[in-house]
């Protein structure tokens, strides 16, 4: 084993050719296959006990490898040419887990060869790879295909991890490489296509599989860009058109997800460094444009194919998806390449994006009818009014994340009435529940916002009047929408009654304040204490008031709470620094005060008929 292993070699194909003879005659074919076992553990003791850096050591190992394995597929050959009695294709499999086995050796030889160059390997596991396609259809099974695309995904996983960024380690130019991965790609995606049944969907799995590893490959980007900054933008459209082309072949849910989820991770792997090693403005502007590219590809295809070749709902959701998640790529490329002075531009420009997905959606609904299309539009058109619902607070730039989310959930429970779908009333629902939980959080947040001369006309007002609108649009548009679970109405009406609190009490913060910021200051000051427990007591009448006239108890037992907690605040608190009698007196006022407002609440506010409605 110090020496060639090829006069070896020529033992161990006599000895495999022997062994297909004598097992075919004696009907034992499975004796082929431990020859051929045989034959790789010998050449196996060679590939570890020998020197690999000179590339004539692994051209003979490819050149032994093909030959051994082709002698096993010699003999599947043979057997369908001779004919064979009924039954499995025995040779064949046997043939199939030969080649298995030498491509299993050929795996390992890339990551002990690291200083061997990747064409002997390359040229191997193409070789292998085509005896396997042909084993798979001598016999009459599909597990080969897939054993061909992982064995190359894998072999080329090896050899990227064990060569590609160390010194001194002869590599192929990265341009050459990644064109190899999308010929390979092109390979098996044109023979799935090609081929029918079973053999067919094999291939064009393994094609999602081969490519699955190359993108984890793929993830450092450091080693790309040091080569050329635009490897990985464009492998990005590659691998999503391949992808796509498989998804739409196999109606594949899966696939079409990674059809959507491989460029746009790339995209995003890509952006960040790219936008630091290169800050030039025309780099950015062409990198802009890749992106957009790259969310057209994954966003567009799903809209585009027919319904009966897309594949299950999820695609229509990912291809929803695209645009919204590679607003942060566009952002940081318009921003490199414009400026931030225009920051309504990347929302806007991924908005009508969306929005171009959604017309072919809507040309087919209006010729066949909404319900086939319910998800895609929602979905599509959702993502759109969303992304264009941050134009005008990204123009303002003044609570933008807040109020550009009151935006999008009012339009989005428009967009739900417009199709009934309770889904994305939900979604409408509890996005206004959570702009109210910022909205209290900014409140409590004492000097979060400037102090204005201006009542009401003011940021104050427009970050939290926006949001209570928005809420009750919501609220209106949702209760069109059929739904058992009545429990969603209550979602947006209680964010527009805090919306609605905070920004009166940050009102009165704000006139009362002597600093730049409003701000809670803990000393007594009667006139501010006094104005806030009025506005309280108007604020619950007015819901009473509304309650009443919309019969919503759910309006009327707010405004009781508040009423309550005004009371409360009046003789506990404003009134808290009296003593002795003044403190008895205001007791007892505040247990007169309660009971009137008892009465008053039985009276006007919960009697028939207006509780009978809940």
């Amino acid at each position: 084993f110090r020496g060639p292993v090829w006069p070896t070699a020529l033992l161990l194909g006599l000895l495999a050719a022997a062994a297909i003879v004598v097992g075919r005659v004696q009907q034992v074919p499975w004796l082929s296959l431990g020859a051929a076992a045989g034959a790789v553990a010998v050449v196996g003791v060679w590939l570890f006990t020998t020197d690999l850096s000179a590339p004539r050591a692994l051209w003979e190992l490819a050149a032994v490898a093909i030959g051994l394995a082709l002698v096993s597929h010699a003999g599947a050959e043979w057997e369908r040419r001779a004919g064979r009695s009924t039954g499995p294709p025995r040779l064949a499999l046997a043939a199939s887990g030969a080649t298995g086995s030498w491509f299993l050796l050929a795996i390992l030889a890339a990551g002990e060869a690291t200083q061997a160059p990747l064409w002997p390997l390359l040229v191997l596991w193409i070789a292998l790879s085509l005896f396997l396609a042909r084993q798979a259809w001598l016999a009459g099974t599909s597990l080969p295909l897939r054993g061909a695309a992982i064995g190359l995904a894998l072999g080329l996983a090896v050899y990227r991890a064990t060569h590609f960024g160390r010194v001194g380690v002869p590599v192929p130019d990265p341009r050459v490489y990644l064109a190899i991965v999308v010929v390979l790609g092109l390979a098996l995606l044109l023979g799935g296509l090609a081929a029918r049944g079973e053999r067919g969907r094999a291939l064009l799995q393994g094609l999602g599989l081969f490519l699955a590893v190359q993108v984890v490959d793929l993830s450092n980007t450091t080693f790309y860009h040091a080569h050329d900054p635009w490897l990985l933008p464009v492998t990005a459209l590659a691998f999503g058109a391949l992808l796509a082309a498989a998804a739409v072949r196999l109606a594949s849910g899966v696939i079409g997800i990674g059809a959507v989820a491989v460029p746009c991770f790339l995209a995003w792997r890509w952006t960040g460094e790219f936008a630091a090693r290169f800050p030039a403005v025309d780099a950015h502007r062409a990198g802009l444009l890749l992106v957009l590219a790259i969310a057209t590809l994954a966003g567009g295809w799903p809209a585009a194919v027919p319904a009966g070749r897309r594949g299950r709902p999820w695609t229509w959701r990912a291809g929803a998806l695209a645009a919204p998640v590679l607003l942060g790529p566009v952002e940081t490329l318009w921003t490199g390449s414009f400026g931030r002075d225009l920051s309504l531009a990347p929302p806007l420009l991924a908005g009508l994006l969306a929005l171009s997905f959604v017309a072919p959606l809507a040309a087919r609904a209006a010729r066949t009818g909404i319900g086939a299309w319910r998800v895609p539009l929602a979905w599509y058109g959702g993502a759109a009014l969303v992304l264009l619902s941050r134009v005008a607070p990204e123009a303002i730039a003044v609570e933008e994340e807040v109020v550009a989310a009151a935006l999008g959930a009012a339009l989005l429970a428009l967009l739900a009435r417009r199709l009934a779908h309770p889904g994305l009333a939900w979604v409408a629902s509890s996005a206004t529940a959570g702009v109210a939980l910022v909205l209290a959080i900014h409140a409590l947040d004492f000097g979060h916002y400037e102090r204005s001369a201006v009542p009401v006309a003011s940021w104050i007002g427009y970050a939290h009047l926006v949001p209570a609108a928005c809420a009750v649009v919501v609220l209106g548009a949702g209760r069109a929408v059929p739904d058992p679970r009545a429990f969603r109405s209550l979602l947006p009406g209680l964010g527009a009654l805090v919306a609605f609190f905070l920004a009166l009490n940050l009102e009165i913060l704000g006139h009362f304040a002597t600093g730049a910021r409003v701000d809670l200051d803990l000393e007594r000051l009667p006139a501010r204490d006094v104005t806030m427990s009025i506005a309280w007591g108007a604020y619950a009448l007015v819901l009473l008031v509304l309650g009443i006239w919309r019969r919503a108890g759910a309006l009327r037992w707010s405004s009781l709470a508040l009423f309550f907690l005004a009371l409360a605040k009046v003789f506990l608190y404003d009134l808290g620094h009296l003593g002795g009698l003044y403190r008895v007196a205001s007791l007892a006022g505040l247990a007169v005060a309660l009971l009137a407002v008892s009465l008053f609440y039985q009276r006007f506010g919960f009697r028939r008929p207006w509780n009978t409605v809940p």
